[in-house]
Parts: C-alpha cells; structure tokens; sequence
C-alpha cells in the first residue's frame, strides 16, 4: 500500500508542476530525466505549505531535505525549489519579470558586446519569456502574506548568484529571482556562508 501511495504521489501533477517544468526544462538538461523526482518533490512542499497551524510566537520552519544523490539530481531539485518558491509563493518576483519582459519583449545587446555577453544576454531573455509564456493567469498563487520569506540555503546557487552579479557575459536565472537580505521585495532569500552561519542569520531574526 505505501509503495502503491508513492507511485501514486508521483504521477500527481498540477497545473503549476507542469508550468515551473516548462520553464526549467529550457535550464537544465536533466528535467525530463528527474521528473518523477521532482513531482513527489512538489507535492512535499506543498502539504507543508497548505497545511493549518496553530499561530504562536515560534519560529515555523519546514526543511526540505535532499538525501545523498548524484550532483545533477541534487542541482535540479535546488533549481526547482528556487523556481518554486520564488514565482509562486510571492507576487513581486514574478510581476517584475513579466513586467520587465512586457516592455521589452525582445533581445537588447549593447555594442561591442563578445560571444559570451550575447550568450548571458540570450539567456536572460528567454527566461523572462518563458515566464510570461507558461505562468499565464490561471495559474494560481499559492497561499501567502505579503511579508512572508523563504530562506534558500544552496553552496552551487549561491556560487551562481554571486558569479552572474559581478561577471559580465555570465547569467543563471538565480539572479532574478533573489534576494539576499531581508529587505528584499523578493519572497526567496538566498543565504551565503556555511551552515552555522546560515542558522546564525535565522536566529538573529527572532531575538
């Protein structure tokens, strides 16, 4: 019965599942191979999210876990998990690209660029597209406040983040879809340093 409710889980795929893979199949060749993965992924993640608590003055903080696994499965979860949590859980993450890609919908390159900026430029274009295409209105927002974050803990993304910042001709959508402090309008805080100082940054919120 539980190995029945497993294959069942996995074969479950909403409307938003299946728009987030469309984007991210653009940016990572592994999609269609981690698919499955991916699905069960989702739906863990969104019974966390769904579900009823009781208000309290604790700190609530489900973690996503990926077990041991080959570095293209666990880099494909992280880049789902950022899609995820950065298009659907707020609003002005993904308003600003479609509005961004809506006043723009074409590709801009500044002269005297080289083959590496056209390529970073390229890419960033059809990320904001395929946002506008597939996160069409009747996907709909899952449930959150205004001031609601969530905290992003990748070593790779964060490496990402940092690389396509501060190098011309290199781009990863992580850019856009992040923030790196609480102030950010942006609902995905992706947090640098090693584990202690993660959790360090978590509590210095709470006291």
């Amino acid at each position: 019965m539980l190995h029945d409710n497993f294959i069942k889980t996995a074969k479950q795929e909403s409307h938003e599942f299946k728009a987030l893979l469309n984007i991210l199949s653009s940016l990572n060749l592994h999609t269609k191979e981690g698919r499955k993965l991916l699905c069960v992924l989702n739906n863990i993640i969104d019974y966390y999210i769904n579900r009823e608590v009781e208000y309290s003055d604790d700190v609530k903080m489900p973690i996503v876990y990926f077990p041991l696994c080959e570095d293209w499965a666990q880099m494909l979860c992280e880049e789902f998990v950022a899609l995820k949590m950065s298009l659907l859980w707020g609003k002005s993450t993904r308003t600003n690209i479609l509005s961004s890609y809506k006043s723009k919908p074409f590709i801009y390159l500044p002269e005297k660029v080289n083959k590496k900026e056209r390529e970073a430029c390229s890419k960033h274009f059809r990320f904001k597209r395929d946002v506008a295409k597939y996160l069409t209105d009747d996907i709909l927002d899952m449930p959150s406040n205004a001031n609601e974050k969530c905290f992003f803990y990748s070593r790779t993304l964060s490496d990402e983040y940092n690389l396509s910042l501060k190098t011309k001709g290199h781009y990863h959508f992580i850019q856009d879809v992040v923030g790196d402090s609480f102030s950010t309008e942006k609902s995905l805080i992706i947090l640098n340093g090693d584990e202690d100082e993660v959790y360090k940054k978590i509590g210095d919120l709470y006291t």
